[in-house]
């Protein structure tokens, strides 16, 4: 990852290099807040706890490159100058684009283990008429009692709430409304 010290020395360079523009031009000024900004960034965000702002310091530094080249093209000073930072710049964008946090393997696993267990635990004890209401909840989004009823023809509509209960108990399904105009979901 970055280090700091390379960010600092990489922004000081930079006001270095806008000092040599003229003293009252707006473009010295923007270079220079953009520049801090990537700087803010790159110090204050923790990549391992994920509070690194990667697409927004890469969005950065592709202003401050634009920046570079808008002020290249007034030829106040040498344009050697902005290319080298634009290639400083453009490293510390490929890093962040490559760099992925740590991930602790251990704690993955132990997620992993404990969803397939629910999900056995779940597949397990399910007939298959409640298997079947949770694909077709999955594939249509909520749904009234009788507009289900249409899959299960032969079954009654009390055996169905009775399959429901049981889903909306193991907290599978969720009921809301009253009446005819109870409908059944998919707990997210």
């Amino acid at each position: 990852m970055i280090k700091r010290d390379y960010s600092i020395k990489l922004t000081l360079a930079v006001y270095k290099v806008t000092n040599l523009l003229p003293p009252k031009e707006p473009l010295r000024y923007q270079i220079r807040e953009k520049a801090g900004d990537i700087l803010a960034k790159l110090i204050l965000g923790n990549p391992n706890e994920k509070l690194l702002d990667r697409e927004g310091i890469i969005e950065d530094i592709k202003i401050i490159n634009g920046f570079f080249d808008i002020a290249r093209a007034q030829k106040w000073i040498d344009p050697l100058n902005f290319r080298i930072l634009k290639h400083e710049y453009s490293k510390i964008s490929e890093d962040i684009s490559q760099y992925k946090p740590e991930v602790k393997q251990e704690k993955v696993y132990k997620e992993i283990k404990i969803n397939r267990a629910k999900a056995n635990f779940i597949n397990n004890n399910l007939s298959s008429r409640q298997k079947r209401l949770i694909e077709i909840l999955k594939s249509k989004g909520s749904m009234r009692l009788a507009e289900i009823h249409v899959f299960f023809p032969q079954v009654n509509e009390r055996t169905l709430r009775r399959d429901f209960q049981v889903l909306i108990s193991r907290n599978i399904v969720k009921r809301f409304g009253q009446g005819k105009q109870m409908f059944y979901e998919l707990v997210s």
